[in-house]
Formats: C-alpha cells, sequence, structure tokens
C-alpha cells in the first residue's frame, strides 16, 4: 500500500514539473531583436507598406498604402477608394522602425493580451494584437502590415 502511495505521489510530482515547465515564458520563437536585425538587413530606405488598423478608432478597418523614404512618408492613400490621406492623420499610421519601438513600449506596459506575428524573410512585424485591459471594452487594436515593394521601382 505505502509502495503504491509514493508511486501516485511521485507521478503527480512528475505531471506537475512537466505542467510547470511548459507554462514557463523560455520560448524557442525568436526575440523582436533577432527580427529587427533581419529587417535591417534587408538595406532599404524605401518601400511600399500596406496597412489596416483594426480598432474602434478613425478609419478603422480601412486600408492605407504608403511610400516610406527611409521613417518619412512620401505618399499616403486608402486603398478601397485612393483617396490621399491627409498629413495630419499620418501619425496614425507606423513605419516599420516604428513598429518595432512600439512593440518596444507595449511590453515595458504590460498589457493584457499581446500578440506579434513577424515577417519569416524579411522581419518586419505583420500583426499586432494587444489589449491592454481584460476589463475594458473596445480598447483593443490590431496592426497589420504588408509590404509590398522594397527599394526603388
Amino acid at each position: 500500500m505505502r509502495k503504491n502511495i509514493i508511486s501516485i505521489i511521485s507521478v503527480i510530482l512528475i505531471l506537475s514539473l512537466i505542467q510547470f515547465m511548459s507554462c514557463s515564458n523560455n520560448s524557442t520563437a525568436p526575440s523582436t531583436n533577432f527580427y529587427r536585425d533581419l529587417w535591417e538587413r534587408t538595406s532599404t530606405d524605401q518601400y511600399v507598406l500596406e496597412q489596416t488598423l483594426q480598432c474602434f478608432c478613425l478609419n478603422g478597418g480601412r486600408q492605407a498604402k504608403f511610400i516610406f523614404y527611409g521613417d518619412q512618408i512620401g505618399y499616403a492613400m486608402f486603398t478601397d477608394t485612393n483617396e490621399e490621406i491627409p498629413e495630419d492623420q499620418y501619425d496614425r499610421y507606423k513605419s516599420v522602425d516604428d513598429l518595432f519601438d512600439y512593440i518596444d513600449e507595449l511590453r515595458k506596459q504590460n498589457p493584457y493580451k499581446l500578440e506579434i506575428e513577424y515577417d519569416p524573410d524579411f522581419g518586419y512585424p505583420t500583426r499586432i494584437y494587444v489589449d491592454r485591459r481584460e476589463m475594458i471594452v473596445d480598447e483593443e487594436l490590431a496592426i497589420i502590415s504588408t509590404i509590398s515593394q522594397l527599394g526603388e521601382d
């Protein structure tokens, strides 16, 4: 009987240890710095970025297209209407470098939920989803980004 109890306790301890290890923050996923370095190795200062803000906000859900020269927007338009985006709305959108900075800022704030996806070839963030507080409704934000052209053409 005592041998059975010891066996049961051993199994419980082993299962608990396995569960504890699977919940740890040690992830095999590359860090943001890995992807930032990958992006910086693309060696381009000009790119065309399509970006959608999914939120309860101005222009939420509309896809925008930008030509970036470094971190400066050279041209911006909404893809559904080809309407030029007014310059006073540029600050709502982010260059690739701004996206990396935004991720760093979000991590410091320790939001309730933060999900990030990266382009495997060029390293730029393709999707950022943040829910800052669990109990607040409609403050979530997703930024979906796709680069349709790198360099000059």
